[in-house]
């Protein structure tokens, strides 16, 4: 049970357990569902936007070469963002820099 906070309302930068992701698996589906709260949820955000804008960007200039046809949906975009992240995350592990705050 949590305490009331005598000097102030619930600060959630401070409540690590507000902060969740669920990893669901079948065959070959892997479902997320997370929750961000206060500054992690702000950081989480800006990280999707900058990922999401280096995407489309590729995609407009795959689309301009013929490559592609047309724009991915958000939802689309945003999970090629996760596996950009996720392609950096394993880049910067292969060089053996795998500190939560290497960059």
């Amino acid at each position: 049970m949590k305490r009331l906070d005598e000097e102030g309302g619930h600060n959630p930068d401070h409540d690590r357990d507000a902060n969740r992701v669920t990893v669901s698996r079948t065959s070959s589906t892997v479902l997320l569902r997370g929750q961000f709260c206060g500054v992690n949820a702000e950081r989480l955000e800006e990280l999707l936007a900058v990922l999401v804008d280096r995407v489309r960007a590729q995609i407009r200039t795959d689309m301009t070469n013929g490559v592609l046809d047309e724009m991915p949906t958000a939802p689309v975009l945003r999970a090629m963002a996760l596996d950009l992240a996720l392609g950096i995350a394993v880049d910067s592990d292969d060089k053996g820099d795998n500190s939560p705050n290497s960059q």
